[in-house]
């Protein structure tokens, strides 16, 4: 049986009415897991109600979020739920209404896709991470890594003893946050970095995304890293 998950209200068409944004979904008894999870809206001038089916509709803790990411005069509708397991994957999709209808503008998969990068370790105890979209390349010093770790993979003299690739995760986390303060809100994302395999983290790639008039494009880019611990 389908049940609400979630619920919200918002002006997304611009209108000045709101609307009420709702998260449906079936659930087995006993179970965290939803299935079959769709976004119905409804309200309005009109009144109707429009359901629209998610490119990914499997998940855990389904929620709804109205953000001010594509215009400052109505709100868009950004949906997340959590992929389960222990890889921590985010699963995201947004919505805005334009020329009379809902439309899909971003979902995890997409950006999963189009955000590529390389992963390997160089000479000299550090890791090259490289984002391929925007060319930018970044290294991560593990010099401050165990002993044991580093035997493992360089010669005394730094050199490494064969090549070594890292990996970088599917999007994990994404929240809206307004970066200029001018009522516009971007697009955070996380991707962790990890080096010889998955609890291996490096750090994570933080990508600021903006909303150009027709879609949402790279507009800046760090890497976050783990700080150590002073000697006393």
């Amino acid at each position: 049986m389908e049940k609400l998950i979630a619920q919200a209200r918002g002006d997304l068409t611009g209108d000045g009415r709101e609307e009420t944004v709702s998260l449906l979904g079936a659930q087995e008894p006993g179970e965290a897991l939803w299935r079959r999870v769709r976004l119905v809206v409804e309200g309005g001038a009109d009144g109707r109600e429009t359901a629209l089916s998610l490119p990914q509709d499997t998940g855990y803790e389904p929620q709804i979020t109205l953000c001010n990411l594509t215009s400052r005069t109505r709100v868009d509708a950004l949906v997340s739920m959590d992929s389960g397991g222990n890889g921590g994957i985010g699963l995201y999709a947004v919505y805005r209404y334009a020329d009379g209808a809902y439309r899909l503008v971003f979902d995890s998969e997409t950006y999963n896709a189009a955000l590529r990068y390389s992963v390997c370790y160089v000479d000299q105890y550090a890791v090259r991470a490289e984002s391929l979209m925007n060319r930018q390349v970044y290294l991560i010093d593990i010099a401050d890594r165990g002993g044991g770790y580093l035997k493992e993979l360089y010669w005394e003299d730094g050199a490494l003893r064969a090549p070594v690739e890292g990996s970088v995760d599917p999007l994990s986390l994404l929240y809206p946050a307004d970066v200029d303060r001018d009522g516009l809100q971007e697009l955070i994302a996380w991707q962790r970095v990890s080096g010889l395999y998955r609890a291996d983290a490096l750090g994570d790639f933080i990508n600021t995304l903006s909303w150009n008039g027709r879609q949402f494009v790279l507009r800046a880019q760090t890497v976050g890293i783990l700080g150590t611990d002073m000697p006393r």
